[in-house]
């Protein structure tokens, strides 16, 4: 459920749920486990954390880049993301995943081009 929480505050607090296990794989991959990813069990954090207060979940309407319809997907908010931020400040796990991704953007951004 932690997990879930961390990747959502990457996106600052909002998420499609069709888009949290391909992100819980790079944050597994990025702290070195291999654990398989069942998408039950994210229902079931899911719910969870809906139960608890912490995320709404609110069927929605959306589209892709690179697909010409639309399809129903959930959206997913955490309910107080200022609040949920400030704790994983103090998370190591996210703080490390944060940088890395951050780290890996800015070299993308500065790696020369051929002209």
């Amino acid at each position: 459920m932690a997990d879930s929480i961390r990747i959502l505050a990457v996106y600052n607090g909002v998420s499609w749920k069709s888009e949290v296990i391909p992100d819980l794989i790079k944050l597994y991959r990025f702290l070195g486990v291999l654990k398989p990813l069942d998408p039950k069990e994210l229902d079931k954090a899911l719910e969870k954390l809906e139960a608890e207060g912490l995320i709404s979940v609110e069927k929605r309407v959306r589209g892709a880049f690179d697909r010409p319809w639309t399809f129903e997907d959930e959206l997913i908010r955490l309910v107080d993301s200022g609040e949920t931020l400030k704790a994983l400040r103090r998370d190591e796990k996210f703080m490390n995943y944060v940088r890395e991704r951050y780290m890996r953007m800015v070299n993308q951004l500065n790696r020369k081009r051929p002209i």
